[in-house]
């Protein structure tokens, strides 16, 4: 299953305009692909978003993605939490 999630990083807390954003991309529970949008202006809607993340993606094959984890890399394939940098606790 794929599964995409995308998570609000409170870095604008005070801005109608705009939000930032983690996101990750899994297959299960293998983590392919994750990244950080910054500054997306909220009214341009939720479309505009996940095309933002597309486009950041470099490839659709292992060796293209930036941030494709390898039990090499020692990065956990099986963490299907995002992490928010500055925040602590779950998500809400």
């Amino acid at each position: 299953m794929l599964s995409i999630q995308i998570v609000n990083t409170g870095l604008h807390p005070d801005s109608p305009v705009v939000g930032s954003y983690v996101y990750a991309v899994f297959v299960n529970t293998t983590r392919i692909a994750e990244g950080f949008v910054a500054s997306h202006v909220r009214k341009d809607g939720w479309k505009a978003l996940v095309a933002k993340i597309i486009d950041e993606m470099p490839g659709d094959l292992p060796g293209e993605s930036r941030r494709w984890p390898t039990e090499e890399s020692g990065q956990s394939t099986q963490d299907t939490s995002i992490k928010v940098p500055g925040r602590t606790g779950e998500r809400g």
